[in-house]
């Protein structure tokens, strides 16, 4: 949703709390398909980017809002944490182990260098749409 704020097209998902994709394979290629774009649009965010402001219809009560483009871009980050946390409690609570979650306890990253491209190679989307270090999860 908040990516095509930014980039466009609009999300034009159904009702909150209908499934989106009815068939995982879809949704596991759609996810895909969401994390290039967001990497693409994140390698080019300027400065003046930041500095601006988005102008957007919520979804949730029609009303026109109008939103520092930085704090938009930290909650499309943030709100995806939200949901990788209720992703995570719906597995457990359906008895899959979803492996390990905090970075520092997947193995040591203090050699890792400050090169964004490092980070694109340590890191993968899993088909649950949890983000962690590869050869982190158990499966």
């Amino acid at each position: 949703m908040w990516l095509g704020r930014f980039v466009g097209p609009a999300c034009n998902h159904p009702a909150f709390g209908t499934d989106m994709f009815q068939d995982f394979d879809d949704l596991r290629c759609e996810r895909h398909e969401t994390d290039a774009a967001m990497l693409q649009w994140a390698g080019n965010v300027t400065p003046e980017w930041l500095e601006s402001t988005i102008e957007y219809r919520s979804l949730v009560d029609g009303k026109l809002r109008r939103l520092p483009a930085a704090v938009a871009a930290v909650h499309l980050f943030n709100h995806g944490t939200h949901h990788r946390g209720q992703l995570t409690t719906l597995m457990k609570q359906a008895g899959v182990d979803p492996g390990v979650t905090d970075l520092p306890g997947c193995r040591d990253l203090s050699g890792l260098s400050n090169d964004p491209s490092a980070y694109l190679a340590l890191f993968g989307a899993l088909p649950s749409g949890l983000f962690l270090a590869r050869g982190c999860a158990s499966s």
